[in-house]
């Protein structure tokens, strides 16, 4: 289930990173993450009871794909709003 998570998660980041250098919409995709994080844990506590593999398993890839963007979507977004400074500088600090 761990490695199922990071699959998607990564796959999750990279599409994010396509999408913000495509369309720079840093507030609407972080918006989008927090609710889908929001929406899948429940959702994943409600699934795990079950025992069932398969829906454990989507619902792992799903707050993957919603759960590990967040960190470099939100840098990302930090960096934006500091925009005077230097890159490096807000990432060193951040």
């Amino acid at each position: 289930m761990g490695c199922v998570f990071t699959v998607f998660g990564t796959v999750g980041s990279v599409i994010s990173g396509i999408l913000l250098d495509k369309y720079t919409c840093y507030l609407k995709l972080y918006r989008g993450i927090c609710i889908s994080c929001a929406v899948t844990f429940p959702v994943m506590l409600l699934t795990l009871p079950s025992l069932s593999y398969w829906l454990v398993a989507a619902n792992m890839a799903v707050s993957g794909i919603s759960v590990l963007p967040m960190a470099s979507v939100g840098i990302s977004f930090a960096t934006e709003l500091t925009f005077p400074l230097k890159e490096t500088v807000t990432n060193g600090l951040l």
